[in-house]
C-alpha cells in the first residue's frame, strides 16, 4: 500500500484522526467507520428489521471472519468479553491441581499471572517463571524448565511492554511433543501480524478486540483446538453449552425446559458464557474483522513493519530503543526510553501526539504503536518531537 492509498483509507474510515497523531494501538485501537456504523445500525434496530435475532447479530459471520484471520476451523472459534476473562476462564477449565506446574514469564501482563498465582496459593500448583534476557523470552530457557509436572505454557505472542515477538512455532512444537497445553494471549498480535494457529500448534488462543483488531471494548475471541473439545469441561452451563438438539423444539407450543440435556462437544460454544453478554460488541467485532480481512493481514503486517522500520531509522542514536529489533522478534510495538519518559509523553500530548508508557521487570518505556493507516509523515513528526523534547 502506498501513501495515496493510506490517505484515502484515513479519509473514509478514520476522520477522527484528522487533527492528531495516534500511535497507541497497543493500548486502545481506533474503530474504523464501518465498525461504528455496524454498532449504530444495531442500536437503531436494523437487526430486527432484517429478521436477525436481536441478541446475536452477525455471530456466525463473525466466527467465519475470525477463523479466516487465524487459519482455524469455524467451530473452533468462540467469543468472550476480554483477554482477561479468557485467561481466567481457561485457568479454571484446565483443572490444574497440586503437582501440576505452569510456565509463565516476567514480562507477562497481570491478567496472565493472577489466576495462576491464586491457584498456586489455594491449590498448590507450581509456577516456573522465565526471566527475560534483555527483553527477550528465550525458547531455550523455556525448554529447560519443562519437567514431568508441566501441564501448561502461557505466553503472549507479542509482549505488551516491549513488543517482543516470541517464536510460536518453536514453542508449539515443544509443547505438542510433550503433551503440554499451549495457551497464547494474542491481543497484541491479532490485527497487526499474521498468525496460523495450526502451523504454530496452539491449543488455546485468546484476544480481546479493542486493540489492533480495532473493535470497541467488550468483545473478543478465543480459539480452542477441536481435539480438546471432549477433554475439557465448561465452567458455565447454559443453553449455549448443551447440544442444540436438546432444545430443537424451543418456541413450540409443547416445549418444556424440564428435560434431559447433554453437554455439547462439537464447538467452542461449549465454553462460552453466552453471546448476549457481548452485544453490541458482536456486530462491531464482525465489522472490524471483516474489514481487516478485506485489507489483508499480510498487507497490514508489511505496512506496520515499514512504519516501525522508519521509526527505528529516525530514532536510533537519539534515544534508547528498548524493543528487540531483530526481524524475527519485531512486532507493531516499538518501545523507547528517553531521559524523562513522563515529560516526553506529556509534551507529545500537548502536540496531540498520543503514545503510552508502560514498564515491567526492569524494562519498558514509551510504547509507539502505529497501525497500517498511520502515515510516514506522522512517524517522522513523532520522531522529530521526541528529539526536541529530549
Amino acid at each position: 500500500m502506498d501513501e495515496k492509498e493510506i490517505i484515502k483509507i484515513r479519509e473514509e474510515q478514520f476522520p477522527q484522526l484528522k487533527n492528531c497523531i495516534y500511535l497507541s494501538h497497543c493500548r486502545i485501537g481506533v474503530p474504523p467507520a464501518v465498525t461504528v456504523k455496524a454498532v449504530e445500525d444495531f442500536l437503531k434496530g436494523e437487526s430486527l428489521r432484517t429478521g436477525e435475532a436481536i441478541f446475536n447479530p452477525h455471530e456466525r459471520e463473525c466466527r467465519q471472519e475470525a477463523a479466516k484471520l487465524i487459519h482455524a476451523e469455524e467451530e473452533e472459534v468462540g467469543f468472550l468479553r476480554s483477554t482477561s476473562e479468557g485467561i481466567g476462564l481457561f485457568s479454571a477449565i484446565l483443572n490444574l491441581k497440586a503437582g501440576d506446574s505452569v510456565i509463565l514469564n516476567d514480562l507477562a501482563f497481570m491478567s496472565n499471572v493472577i489466576p495462576f498465582k491464586i491457584l498456586e496459593k489455594e491449590h498448590g500448583i507450581g509456577l516456573k517463571i522465565i526471566g527475560h534476557r534483555q527483553g527477550k523470552i528465550l525458547t531455550s530457557d523455556m525448554k529447560e524448565m519443562i519437567d514431568e509436572g508441566t501441564k501448561l505454557i502461557v505466553i503472549s505472542s507479542v509482549q505488551e511492554v516491549n513488543g517482543f515477538r516470541c517464536d510460536l512455532e518453536k514453542i508449539g512444537e515443544i509443547a505438542r511433543s510433550k503433551g503440554i497445553c499451549f495457551l497464547v494471549d494474542g491481543i497484541q498480535h491479532l490485527g497487526a501480524l499474521s498468525l496460523d494457529v495450526k502451523q504454530s500448534k496452539i491449543d488455546i488462543l485468546i484476544a480481546g478486540g479493542h486493540k489492533w483488531l480495532l473493535s470497541p471494548f467488550g468483545a473478543g475471541l478465543f480459539y480452542i483446538r477441536k481435539e480438546l473439545f471432549h477433554i475439557m469441561k465448561p465452567l458455565y452451563l447454559g443453553w449455549s453449552n448443551v447440544n442444540p438438539e436438546n432444545w430443537r423444539d424451543f418456541g413450540q407450543p409443547g416445549f418444556s425446559s424440564i428435560r434431559d440435556y447433554t453437554i455439547r462437544n462439537d464447538s467452542a460454544k461449549k465454553f462460552m458464557i453466552s453471546v448476549t453478554d457481548i452485544v453490541p460488541g458482536m456486530p462491531a467485532l464482525w465489522a472490524s474483522l471483516k474489514w481487516i480481512n478485506e485489507v489483508g493481514i499480510q498487507n497490514i503486517e508489511e505496512r506496520i513493519t515499514y512504519l516501525t522500520s522508519a521509526l527505528i531509522d529516525e530514532l536510533q542514536g537519539e534515544v534508547d530503543i528498548v524493543s528487540p529489533i531483530e526481524n524475527q522478534y519485531r512486532s507493531g510495538i516499538l518501545t523507547i526510553r528517553t531521559r524523562d519518559d513522563q515529560r516526553v509523553v506529556q509534551g507529545l500530548a500537548e502536540k496531540r501526539i498520543y503514545v503510552s508508557p508502560t514498564y515491567a521487570s526492569g524494562t519498558g518505556g514509551i510504547r509507539v504503536a502505529p497501525h497500517f493507516f498511520n502515515t510516514t509523515d506522522e512517524v517522522i513528526e513523532f520522531a522529530k518531537q521526541v528529539k526536541r523534547l529530549q
